[in-house]
């Protein structure tokens, strides 16, 4: 599965090993923090298999600089050139491969955001990357590669982190984004404790709600949007609403989020 954001956790991970998920895709980045140095090619460009105590689930890892360059540069390029560069670059990549299994390159990237950018919504540029792509390359999904090829190196942990510079820091650390986060702890303490199972599975209905990680986007002054107080009302809302649904009273602090 691809993780909101590409993030993970080493917690994260092992919930997910242990709920069946064979494999996740994050970015590179966080390879790099997870090695202590760049990746070479040949590391990148395969799956790695990640042991958490008695678990283990495969992390493949995104080429950060092409998706980026599919998702806030190549739109303003003509497409005949962008499609160019962008095989270019594949095979730079990939010169001199040596390893056993072939390369596999991932491709992360928000599927809606970037085509507003290109000529005609993206579809002269789409349509020459995917010829390109039939006639340079194989595609094939990450399970039939896996299942093809297996893992080419092993972790024993990783680095906790998203896409975007392989931290969180979009997401908490500032005073508004701190202060969020922490009543939306004090619900879910609050709803971890009820003795109502009924009460405890419609309060989370909203706790998952405020989980959600636009929320916390929209909070970040990196991310102005005249829409945050429309964003910040909607939270409001739904962590209230899970104090009500435990039967008891939203904090009055709620309304100075």
């Amino acid at each position: 599965m691809g993780p909101a954001e590409g993030a993970v956790s080493p917690e994260a991970l092992e919930l997910l090993a242990q709920l069946g998920v064979r494999w996740v895709a994050t970015d590179g980045g966080i390879l790099a923090r997870t090695l202590g140095r760049p990746p070479s090619f040949a590391e990148l460009y395969r799956p790695w298999r990640l042991r958490l105590g008695p678990q283990e689930i495969f992390v493949f890892f995104r080429d950060t600089l092409l998706s980026n360059l599919l998702s806030f540069e190549y739109g303003k390029w003509p497409w005949e050139k962008a499609v160019e560069d962008f095989l270019a670059r594949v095979y730079g990549n990939c010169s001199g491969w040596t390893e056993k299994a072939p390369p596999l390159l991932v491709i992360a990237m928000d599927g809606e955001n970037a085509w507003d950018h290109y000529e005609r919504n993206g579809r002269p540029f789409l349509l020459g990357l995917y010829w390109a792509i039939q006639e340079h390359f194989q595609p094939i999904t990450l399970s039939a590669y896996l299942s093809r090829y297996g893992w080419g190196g092993e972790l024993s942990t990783i680095w906790s982190g998203s896409w975007i510079d392989a931290d969180f820091r979009t997401w908490i650390g500032e005073p508004l984004q701190n202060r969020a986060w922490a009543a939306l702890a004090d619900a879910r303490d609050a709803a971890q404790a009820s003795s109502d199972p009924e009460r405890k599975a419609k309060a989370f209905e909203h706790l998952y709600i405020c989980e959600g990680s636009d929320w916390f986007w929209w909070r970040s002054s990196k991310n102005p949007t005249p829409l945050f107080p429309h964003f910040a009302r909607l939270f409001r809302a739904h962590l209230a609403q899970a104090w009500k649904e435990l039967g008891k009273a939203p904090p009055a602090d709620l309304e100075t989020l």
